[in-house]
């Protein structure tokens, strides 16, 4: 049955497994918060209680830990960056109606304010069905989001999954192959059995899967706003 409805909650078949540190990693974290508390903005910065906000999210400073394998220098360089990128952008502050048609298709920053508490990545799911080497983003567009999302959005990704890419594309991922992490390399999966990736229920029908899910812009955007 079609449905305009957004699946909300995991399936009962997701388990949210609790991450564990080593006592010398926990430390490591603490000093790394520490570092980051050194850098925020004045209390009377408009932008002070956003900044707070960003650093108070769960496991913060463990993703950049993680990110930096376990490097201190590296991690401090790393959450220093999307600091000063955070305050550039204001991700947390473009408002609704500033960007309703391009919220429309969702974005990053909703999809982790959506995550349940202990969820801190995400499935990307790219379909090539409709797209040619015309339409297709340049590599240079490519970089800049592969970017940003490496830089300022570490150990979000999950799994990266991308289904009906024709040959001919394949080497647009060849471009792009050298600029990506080892590890969101290792995340990537091309043409895959979906029903081995993801829950039969929350997968769409389209794919093989039984949520026949219809966008419909007035319900999408009422339901998001009222869950964020």
């Amino acid at each position: 049955m079609k449905t305009s409805h957004l699946l909300i909650e995991p399936g009962t078949e997701s388990i949210i497994k609790p991450r564990e540190y080593t006592q010398t990693q926990l430390e490591d974290i603490k000093i790394l918060r520490e570092y980051a508390r050194s850098l925020q903005l004045p209390a009377d910065d408009s932008y002070a209680p956003w900044e707070q906000r960003w650093l108070d999210w769960p496991d913060c400073c463990g993703r950049y830990m993680r990110a930096g394998k376990w490097k201190m220098d590296d991690a401090k360089r790393r959450i220093k960056a999307t600091m000063e990128w955070r305050r550039a952008v204001r991700p947390d502050l473009i408002k609704p109606e500033d960007v309703r048609v391009e919220s429309e298709t969702g974005k990053m920053e909703r999809a982790i304010e959506w995550m349940p508490p202990g969820q801190d990545s995400l499935v990307i799911l790219v379909d090539y069905a409709s797209c040619t080497l015309r339409t297709n983003p340049s590599i240079g567009t490519a970089n800049k989001v592969l970017n940003i999302l490496q830089q300022h959005y570490v150990e979000r990704l999950g799994r990266a999954i991308v289904v009906n890419l024709p040959i001919l594309l394949t080497f647009f991922y060849k471009g792009i192959s050298p600029f990506l992490d080892p590890v969101t390399k290792e995340k990537m999966r091309f043409n895959p059995n979906l029903l081995e990736l993801i829950p039969i229920d929350h997968l769409d029908a389209q794919f093989g899967g039984k949520y026949d899910y219809e966008f419909e812009p007035v319900t999408y955007w009422k339901e998001l706003n009222e869950y964020v």
